[in-house]
């Protein structure tokens, strides 16, 4: 499927859009985008208008309208529907999982705050299962911070020393446990 302004053209290969109902939608190799791009087709199966829309056909974001009526393979949008189609389509086929990234951040900031709070303000020693009690209570957009636990705790380490000014010392005695499997919450994930 060729999309263009008349001017500029890019391409989408056939195995990267699905069958769906009423269209087509591209598909990306990521799985965390929240929106995606459909190509609502007539009886026909001509395009008639490709549409930015919340994934699994929500409300729509933005509609451009397809100029060319005679071919099913080309689509003419105005220059500046191309412009934003474009860029939603470059946005799209990015394989790097920024939302995965946003996770581990947020858990690491948040899971090295309460270690710090816990052992060195309040002295209280971390027991067994208290770093995966807090890595399970800690959720980021319905996500369970259990899921990227490794990636987590490597960066709330580094945070304690760069941010907290924990010694290395009291870094590896706060996370003497991290190790330790815990499957008492596995059905909860």
């Amino acid at each position: 499927m060729i999309i263009s302004d008349g001017k500029n053209k890019f391409s989408i290969e056939r195995d990267k859009l699905k069958e769906v109902e009423g269209g087509l939608v591209f598909v990306t190799n990521n799985d965390s985008w929240e929106s995606e791009l459909f190509f609502e087709v007539d009886k026909n199966h001509y395009v008639v208008n490709v549409i930015q829309r919340l994934y699994g056909g929500g409300d729509t974001l933005a509609e451009y309208k397809n100029l060319n009526t005679n071919s099913r393979l080309h689509i003419l949008l105005e220059k500046e529907g191309y412009k934003r189609i474009f860029n939603f389509y470059n946005n799209l086929k990015n394989r790097k999982n920024y939302k995965k990234e946003a996770i581990i951040k947020a858990g690491a900031i948040v899971l090295s705050f309460y270690c710090y709070q816990y052992y060195c303000l309040e002295d209280q020693p971390l027991r067994e299962h208290d770093l995966n009690d807090l890595l399970r209570d800690i959720e980021i957009d319905s996500v369970s911070c259990r899921k990227y636990r490794k990636e987590i705790i490597s960066l709330a380490k580094k945070i304690l020393k760069a941010e907290y000014k924990v010694s290395n010392k009291n870094i590896s005695y706060i996370f003497k446990y991290e190790n330790v499997e815990d499957n008492r919450w596995s059905k909860y994930i």
